[in-house]
Formats: C-alpha cells, structure tokens, sequence
C-alpha cells in the first residue's frame, strides 16, 4: 500500500510539475507575446509619426510649389509686357531714326545747293561765309572739308 502511496503520490507530483511547467511555458510565451506586440505597437507609433511628418513636410513642398508657380506667372506677365514695352521702344526709335534720316536726306538735299554756291562764293570771298552757312546747317557736317 505505502509504495502504491508513493507512486501515486510521485506521479501526482509529476503531473503536478508538469502541469506547472505547461503553465510556465505559456506564461512566457505570453510575455514574449507581449513583448514582441509591445514592439510592434512602438515600430508602429514611429511609422506614424514618420509619416505624419513626411505628410507634413508634403504639405509645405506643395505651398512652396504653389507659390514659385506663382511667381513664375507674374515674372512672366511682367516679362511679357517689358517685352512689349521694348519692342514699342524700339519700333518708335526705328520710326524716329527714318524720320530723322529722311530729314537729314532732305536736308542734304536743300544744303547741297547752298554748299556748292558757298564753296564758288569762298573762292571769291574767302572761307567766313562758308563757315556761317556750315553752321546754319547742321545736317551737312561735311560742309567744311
């Protein structure tokens, strides 16, 4: 009897051990269990707060964009209508040169006359009424020479 004690006594023990150590396996697993969702929820967090702030940075890259946008509008608007300022300049200055020329041709041409009767009458009077007609006509800058 006392051995049949015994033996049921040392298999209530090794089922009790064993049952203590199932529990303890389990209770690990369950920790590293926790420890590795304690992981994840931290990589997690750091993920979202990764994007957040790349959303973020998106966001002002955007504005900023929008904004050189823009600018480069307005700097073409403003290029655009120098543009257009210059080549009415420049249109006007070619227009006032023609003028100027035909002016001078013309010029010129009633100067050529008076040159050619100032330079008889230099040989005859001598060179001061030469000089005054020269001067009394600019166009002619020749005159002289």
């Amino acid at each position: 009897d006392a051995c049949k004690l015994r033996e049921s006594v040392s298999a209530g023990f090794e089922k009790a051990a064993r049952e203590a150590a199932a529990v303890a396996a389990a209770q690990a697993e369950r920790e590293r269990e926790r420890a590795a969702n304690d992981q994840l929820q931290s990589e997690l967090a750091s993920v979202r707060a990764a994007a957040a702030a790349v959303e973020e940075e998106r966001a002002k890259a955007e504005k900023r964009i929008g904004r050189v946008e823009e600018q480069m509008k307005e700097q073409k608007c403003v290029e655009s209508i120098l543009r257009t300022e210059l080549w009415r300049e420049e249109n006007e200055h070619a227009e006032q040169c023609e003028i100027w020329e035909r002016e001078r041709s013309v010029g010129c041409a009633l100067c050529h006359p008076l040159v050619l009767r100032a330079r008889t009458a230099a040989g005859r009077g001598g060179r001061g009424s030469r000089v005054v007609l020269a001067a009394t006509h600019p166009w002619h800058e020749s005159s002289e020479s």
